[in-house]
């Protein structure tokens, strides 16, 4: 049911008669009509009856028109105040007009009452409605979870909600203000990006991008903008809306971290797959040897020789197994895992694991360590020596015992690590972008799986290092390692 509106009608005379009367008594019903005389119940009824219109005739005691419409003004000024004026009271109407009435009628032809009344109530329901969805709006500026903002053309922030304010680490609105949303933009690319899409296509959409907070803090956004021409400022201005969506940022970066820890597991595993099939290979031949020597060792001194070699044998087949067991632990923080490793002890390792190789192709290997030890994952750089040195002998150029130079250095606040060759070296440019490949091998004269260099290459990056490689055919290959000392 519609509510009917409220007139409050201050009338000169109590004698209700004339054509004025008539067109009132046939007013729609969706009219309350509370008609006083004097000037106490005028105002009473102001604050009480609540009226959406007034109308008045001049000539009340101790009230005008003019007063009257005082009275209403300090109540509310969007009430309509309709004077209702004699004929002789033209100038007085044009004058009430002038101070803020809606409207007037002259009492001798008072039959532009009905659509006086329905213009003007109009307009009350039309405020009315703007002024709730204003209230509406405003409501859900304030209160909006996602933040906010006005700036003008250049950025410069001209009005936002306190969510705005809470999301850039702000405690109000206020401190806001005039402030640069361009300066806050971690990127430069993101910043220029923004601006473009902003300025080119007049919007931009779900832009993803990272603001510092007050704090210095990073937090990240999701952008909604939009160019529209302010009518009052005559100029464009920029609204938008952002949303801290940082949590669901950091569960993203989780979820990456947990892939990349999946994906190191299997790559380790598969280490681990290769160095049981290919690094324990050879001490395990050694062992095969001496055994079969000893059946043929004929005196006490050359028995106790060959055990002392298949102890050693023995030995560093266990200390692989126990590097094995450290290498293919995935774990968050890998510098728990390092100790000091004595380069020096890593060859004498590999040397005695590989004794009868070395003696069969009459390897030399000469090593100057100028940095003798690093704090590192023993497991990786012992698999990092064994594959390179096992490289050098089994590619040896044909008839040439292989040389092979070893050396640590300290090189723009990096280890340096070298491993030169005199071995057969392949052609780079055909066969350089290969050689670091899983499986993937050029020289099929020499048996293997070509996984070696891959694995170095893996074990070299865990370690937030870089491998380079030189080499040219029949001249050998020189393999450069940089580490970080911590």
């Amino acid at each position: 049911m519609t509510k009917r509106a409220k007139i409050l009608y201050l009338q000169y005379s109590p004698q209700f008669t004339g054509h004025l009367f008539d067109i009132m008594t046939n007013l729609p019903a969706e009219y309350e009509f509370k008609i006083v005389h004097t000037r106490e119940d005028f105002v009473f009824n102001l604050h009480e009856f609540k009226p959406d219109l007034v109308m008045s005739e001049e000539g009340i005691p101790a009230v005008s028109s003019a007063g009257a419409l005082r009275l209403v003004q300090e109540v509310s000024t969007d009430i309509p105040f309709i004077f209702l004026a004699a004929a002789t009271e033209i100038d007085t109407a044009l004058e009430m007009l002038n101070d803020g009435a809606s409207d007037y009628i002259i009492l001798e032809r008072p039959h532009r009452l009905p659509f006086v009344l329905k213009m003007q109530l109009s307009k009350v329901r039309v405020i009315k409605k703007m002024e709730q969805a204003l209230s509406e709006k405003s409501r859900l500026y304030q209160q909006n979870l996602a933040g906010v903002f006005n700036t003008n053309i250049e950025g410069r922030i001209r009005s936002c909600n306190p969510a705005f304010a809470t999301i850039l680490g702000y405690d109000s609105p206020e401190e806001l203000l005039g402030r640069d949303i361009n300066a806050m933009y971690l990127s430069d690319k993101d910043r220029q990006e923004n601006i473009y899409q902003l300025l080119e296509k007049g919007r931009v959409r779900n832009f993803e991008s990272t603001l510092l907070r007050q704090d210095g803090q990073k937090v990240h956004l999701l952008i909604n903008s939009y160019l529209l021409y302010d009518p009052i400022l005559e100029e464009e201005v920029c609204e938008g809306v952002i949303i801290d969506y940082t949590d669901t940022a950091q569960i993203l970066l989780d979820l990456d971290q947990h892939n990349a820890h999946l994906t190191k597991r299997n790559r380790n595993l598969e280490q681990f797959t290769y160095v049981i099939s290919h690094n324990l290979r050879a001490p395990i031949s050694n062992i095969i040897g001496i055994t079969e020597l000893l059946k043929d060792a004929d005196s006490q001194q050359q028995t106790e020789q060959l055990i002392s070699k298949l102890h050693l044998s023995i030995s560093t087949i266990d200390n692989i197994i126990k590097d094995l067991s450290h290498t293919i632990q995935v774990k968050d923080h890998v510098h728990s895992d390092r100790e000091e490793v004595n380069f020096k002890q890593i060859i004498d390792e590999i040397a005695a694991s590989i004794n009868h190789l070395i003696l069969e192709k009459q390897v030399s290997i000469h090593a100057d360590f100028k940095v003798p030890a690093l704090r590192t994952i023993r497991g990786y750089i012992y698999s990092i020596f064994y594959n390179i040195t096992l490289n050098s002998i089994k590619y040896q150029k044909e008839g040439v015992p292989p040389v092979i130079h070893i050396q640590s250095q300290l090189e723009n606040n990096k280890l340096l690590l070298t491993f030169q060759d005199n071995g057969k070296g392949f052609d780079m440019k055909k066969n350089g972008k290969k050689v670091f490949g899983l499986y993937q091998r050029f020289d099929t004269s020499t048996e293997g799986k070509g996984m070696g260099l891959f694995m170095v290459k893996t074990q070299i990056e865990d370690l937030q290092g870089s491998i380079e490689i030189e080499s040219e055919e029949g001249q050998g290959t020189l393999i450069s390692i940089r580490l970080p000392l911590s």
